[in-house]
């Protein structure tokens, strides 16, 4: 696989899996400690605000890459979906060995993100819309 098909892949992989550092953060804890963990635990082992880990967990479980427990506090686990494992264990694997060049895919994510939401408001300021009503 050519360097740059691999840059590709993994900004890909990064954009549908991570949002930024915490998540990785939080990501990277589950695979270290291979345990449930509730956002209050996370947040004292990886040195994150809880508010921010209690936001990247809800995150995280909605785009299936962790598991909610029933019960309080409310407790997470990593997926057992082979495909999200093996997904995680590529972007953590990069991380681990190339730091620099996920952080660069990350950031390159995020100005995507918000240039594309500068495009959406500018194009929807465009949109015909009825006539005003006085009022």
């Amino acid at each position: 696989m050519s360097d740059e098909l691999e840059t590709d892949a993994l900004k890909q992989l990064l954009s549908e899996t991570v949002e930024g550092l915490e998540d990785l953060a939080i990501l990277a804890w589950f695979e270290r400690t291979q345990t449930p963990g509730d956002a209050d635990r996370i947040a004292r082992e990886t040195g994150t605000a809880v508010d921010t880990v209690r936001t990247a967990l809800a995150r995280l479980a909605a785009a299936g890459l962790l598991c909610e427990s029933p019960g309080e506090p409310k407790a997470f686990e990593a997926s057992p979906d082979s495909e999200v494992l093996r997904h995680l264990a590529l972007v953590l694997g990069e991380y681990r060995a190339n730091p620099v060049r996920v952080m660069k895919l990350m950031t390159e994510n995020a100005i995507e993100r918000v240039r594309n939401a500068a495009l959406r408001t500018f194009a929807e300021s465009f949109r015909i819309r009825g006539p005003k009503k006085d009022g």
